[in-house]
């Protein structure tokens, strides 16, 4: 009977408080007992403090322990095996735990502060930090990011990640040494070995049947505004810039290349129409004009070996050139033209009879004739001698 009581009393103390915004707060004490209801509830005004008799805002839940909320699923007898729990640390962080531990949000939004992913800490210098330092294994230790299958008929372009560094201030001087829309780094500091070190690997794949049009492992473009009739100049534009470095006294690189490319099959029969190692085309400047262009330029910076080649080819296959070619000369007038007072051929060759098989205009030589092809299939010949 005491307890019904209490609980009567309770009642009327709650159902008073929240009729009447101008009571401030009321205690409801009903011993160990708890109250429940399946009527609808509605708070007409003021707030309301769990484990606190002045809250501070609409709903305020104070704990000693910062345990502070739980959201049970299906449980009715403080049992329960799937929930989410929201604590608060005496510091005031917040940490949300799901017993399942998924947390998913739907819809948009925003997030002011600095954020990490994985790991146990903030850098301070970072937006956004991506983390792993937990244990290794499995084929890939983690992949950041998400791969979805897009399906539906769109004619939208598809980014997978965007990145985008920019600045408009401006002052006398150097705004900013430099500005990089994407800064990426391996680094190795093991004493083991890493068979294969990749700063980037991108990879374009058509594993169905419909057509890829143009597919680019990296696509790069350099753009110049006008705005406004005005735009400041660019000093080098530089498409693809590539720096190889080694700063180490006592480990030494034992093949360095700026650009390596493989046209390769792989247990496909297909293969390629055209197969291009460079391929420099589709040039256009309309309305513009250049003053000097190179298809390939090499100063002489490139001679640092012991060994030097410009340019080296350990090919079977035949070099062709259409226009004239200059040795020694930057303004031939003929399909060769070379600035200088030798030729050198140095292996001799003698032609059986003056019928053997050649090629017009062909030139060899032996210690006694000089040995000119005047038309196909005949040779002529001239004799030598001392002075």
């Amino acid at each position: 009977m005491t307890n019904l009581k209490r609980i009567g009393t309770g009642l009327i103390a709650f159902i008073v408080a929240f009729s009447l915004p101008s009571l401030a707060f009321a205690a409801i004490t009903v011993g160990s007992t708890s109250l429940t209801t399946t009527s609808t509830l509605s708070l007409q005004g003021g707030n309301v403090g769990i484990g606190t008799s002045v809250p501070g805002k609409v709903l305020e839940i104070n704990s000693a322990t910062g345990a502070n909320l739980r959201l049970t699923y299906n449980d009715s007898d403080g049992s329960a095996a799937n929930y989410g729990d929201l604590s608060v640390t005496s510091s005031g962080d917040v940490t949300l735990a799901p017993s399942g531990g998924d947390l998913n949000v739907t819809g948009n939004g925003i997030y002011s502060g600095l954020l990490a992913v994985g790991g146990s800490s903030i850098d301070s210098t970072v937006y956004l930090n991506l983390l792993n330092t937990g244990a290794y294994g499995g084929d890939g230790v983690t992949r950041y990011g998400y791969s979805a299958d897009l399906t539906a008929t769109d004619l939208s372009n598809v980014t997978a990640g965007y990145f985008s560094a920019g600045s408009s201030y401006g002052v006398s001087g150097a705004d900013h040494n430099v500005l990089t829309g994407l800064d990426v780094h391996t680094n190795f500091t093991g004493a083991g070995r890493v068979d294969n070190s990749q700063g980037i690997y991108i990879q374009v794949a058509n594993s169905s049947t419909g057509n890829m049009k143009d597919a680019y492992g990296i696509y790069n473009q350099i753009l110049g505004y006008n705005v406004a009739g005005t735009s400041g100049p660019t000093t080098n534009a530089i498409l693809y810039y590539g720096d190889l470095v080694n700063t180490s006294s006592s480990n030494s690189y034992q093949s360095a290349s700026i650009f390596h490319g493989k046209i390769r099959t792989l247990g496909g029969t297909s293969g390629y129409g055209t197969a291009y190692g460079l391929n420099l085309s589709g040039w256009s400047t309309p309305g513009a004009t250049v003053t000097t262009s190179y298809g390939i330029y090499m100063d002489n910076s490139i001679d640092i070996g012991t060994t030097k080649y410009a340019l080296y080819s350990d090919s079977n296959s035949n070099s062709y050139i259409k226009t004239n070619l200059g040795l020694g000369t930057n303004l031939p007038t003929e399909q060769l033209d070379i600035n200088s007072n030798n030729i050198r051929i140095r292996t001799a060759k003698t032609p059986a009879t003056a019928a053997e098989a050649c090629n017009q205009g062909e030139i060899s030589w032996d210690a006694s004739y000089m040995y000119i092809c005047i038309a196909d299939n005949s040779w002529h010949r001239s004799a030598h001698a001392t002075w």
